[in-house]
């Protein structure tokens, strides 16, 4: 056994060459191991080539059909152990997924291929702090503390998209031609132009979206729901059981942050402990458990952190105590 011949074997069945039985009995011919230590480098060189040559019969469907077939490893199964398969199937599934991004990507430049680079900038929003973005297309965005927002100088001609963590606020500018799509790590949102609020913290227990104009489409990633959301009317997802409610809301309320105010609305006091958290740019040790069952309301209009904290320990019986930025939260 030699990469050479398997690298033969490779292109010419992708090339519709030879025939996928043809393909079996060649491969049953093999000595497993040999080919376990081989195929990475076989792959890879081949792939050097795809890339090089860009040949118009790679573009068939009938050649993608049985790349396809490749990648879900169907070829391989009864021939190769399955743990072997999988490896085999993921690597040709990179490398010829790679090959047709890139003829998307590449362009012909006096004989030689150019890619085209796209800088991304990153706004990061710490603790304590908050930030009004204005995006090349007009959209505004503002960003809440411990928010980071990451997007392309320039937008390209067909659509326009960006990534958030944390909290913000999105005012859209409308362009039918160019959706506008925020990636998180619970959900997708597209719009066209509109209004709209975002919660997707890295350590939240929830995510939430809540519409202030237009209409948001999200697609939830893990189970892939699809849902529609008009002029406030708020999604609430439960990132532990991926539950979904659907509400209509005040979004006035929900935007109090941007106008420095802290708003909860019957909030568990675990979420409350985070929004201090992000708000004053502090860390927080509750040594009294029974408050995580507790729910707080009311609003903070510009107010120093003593000032939210004695609201609190007089309204939920506690005792607090400063150390910088430190506060440790203790039974009454």
């Amino acid at each position: 056994m030699n990469k050479e011949t398997i690298h033969r074997l490779i292109k010419d069945y992708i090339l519709n060459r030879i025939t996928r039985q043809e393909l079996i009995q060649f491969l049953d011919g093999f000595n497993e191991e040999e080919i376990q230590e081989q195929y990475e480098i076989v792959l890879r060189s081949y792939f050097d080539e795809l890339m090089a040559s860009a040949g118009e019969s790679l573009e068939t469907e009938d050649s993608k059909s049985k790349a396809r077939e490749i990648t879900r490893g169907k070829l391989f199964y009864g021939i190769l152990r399955v743990t072997y398969m999988y490896k085999l199937a993921a690597s040709v599934a990179i490398l010829l997924g790679l090959f047709w991004v890139g003829q998307q990507w590449f362009k012909e430049d006096s004989g030689k291929a150019a890619l085209a680079e796209v800088t991304y900038k990153n706004d990061f929003v710490p603790k304590g702090a908050k930030r009004d973005v204005l995006l090349k297309d007009g959209t505004l965005v503002k960003l809440n503390s411990d928010s980071k927002l990451s997007y392309p100088e320039e937008f390209d001609k067909e659509a326009r998209n960006v990534k958030l963590t944390g909290e913000a606020f999105f005012d859209v500018e409308r362009d039918e031609s160019r959706p506008f799509t925020i990636n998180t790590s619970a959900f997708d949102i597209r719009v066209l132009g509109t209004s709209f609020n975002v919660e997707v913290h890295e350590a939240g227990q929830k995510a939430a979206v809540s519409v202030k104009t237009g209409k948001v489409r999200i697609s939830l990633l893990q189970s892939e729901e699809v849902y529609e959301l008009t002029k406030n009317k708020k999604l609430i997802l439960d990132l532990s059981t991926g539950d979904v409610t659907l509400q209509d809301t005040d979004v006035d309320l929900a935007l109090k942050w941007t106008k420095g105010i802290l708003y909860f609305n019957k909030t568990p006091f675990t979420e409350v402990e985070k929004s201090l958290e992000r708000w004053y740019n502090i860390d927080i040790d509750i040594k009294d458990n029974s408050l995580n069952n507790k729910k707080l309301s009311g609003q903070h209009s510009n107010e120093t952190l003593e000032e939210v904290l004695e609201t609190l320990a007089y309204l939920l019986e506690f005792k607090y105590e400063i150390d910088g930025d430190k506060v440790t939260i203790k039974k009454m």
